[in-house]
């Protein structure tokens, strides 16, 4: 099989930008394309853990996470009225120097993700999807919904 040199990154949500990202800084020319028409991010937080703070870490983006979310590494479960019920300690899958996870707004996510993509360079198409894609020995041939192909 021949090495991977060119991938497309359908959809520009949190996933699709670190992948981006991360095929990029490994020597992977990757490319963007996504439905919407300009960046429209929906939610209010996240909750940031184990696998995916291990991902964002290995390309070097967890400590911009940590600045401007909030690391916790344990559970405070109360009654009602307020009452501390018990205490969880969660597991610290990065060591004692990282949180267990990290609750950050999926905006600020967002901005920290997409940042790391213009400093990779990584193109970004808007308003755009995969219409049809056909294989062969030689790669895959897309046909975009706007005509395009590549």
């Amino acid at each position: 099989m021949a090495a991977v040199r060119n991938a497309l990154v359908i959809g520009g949500g949190l996933a699709g930008q670190t992948l981006a990202t991360a095929l990029t800084r490994g020597g992977i020319r990757a490319e963007v394309i996504e439905l919407h028409p300009r960046w429209n991010v929906l939610g209010v937080g996240i909750s940031v853990q184990g696998p995916t703070l291990r991902a964002l870490k290995s390309i070097g983006l967890l400590d911009g996470c940590l600045k401007d979310g909030f690391g916790y590494s344990e559970l405070t479960n109360c009654d009602q009225n307020g009452k501390v019920l018990s205490v969880v300690d969660l597991p610290r899958m990065l060591g004692p120097d990282y949180p267990s996870c990290v609750g950050i707004m999926r905006p600020v996510l967002h901005d920290v993700l997409f940042a790391a993509m213009e400093e990779a360079k990584v193109p970004v198409r808007m308003g755009l999807t995969a219409k049809s894609l056909r294989q062969d020995e030689g790669g895959i041939d897309v046909a975009f919904s706007d005509g395009s192909t590549g």
